[in-house]
């Protein structure tokens, strides 16, 4: 409820989505609060059209594929929540290498 609470309260600080607010209030909300097995450390897009949250899980392909999407529209903000605290990211890019650092993490502690 941490994760959620968080990005919730940016979300209100920013008055964003003007559009699309269930991705916050009930995709995101669901997510982070519902699901079986919500997200640890995730990436999260804030933009006046709605929210993108990207767990940290994911692979490489789909997280580069999504960065690619991102550098091509304006008006978006990147955020990190690393199981703590949400940190606001200058870039699409910079999220994802947060992520990346975390799957990389998750990765070698599982012995894989």
């Amino acid at each position: 409820m941490e994760a959620f609470e968080a990005i919730k309260t940016e979300a209100e600080i920013r008055s964003l989505p003007e559009a699309f607010v269930d991705d916050l209030h009930v995709h995101d909300h669901r997510r982070l609060t519902i699901t079986a097995d919500p997200p640890e450390q995730f990436g999260w897009v804030l933009r006046k059209h709605g929210t993108l949250l990207l767990d940290a899980r994911m692979g490489g392909a789909h997280r580069r594929a999504y960065v690619r999407h991102l550098e091509l529209s304006s008006g978006y903000r990147c955020y990190f929540w690393d199981g703590r605290r949400l940190e606001a990211c200058a870039s699409a890019e910079l999220m994802a290498e947060k992520m990346e650092r975390y799957e990389d993490r998750t990765i070698s502690v599982a012995g894989y």
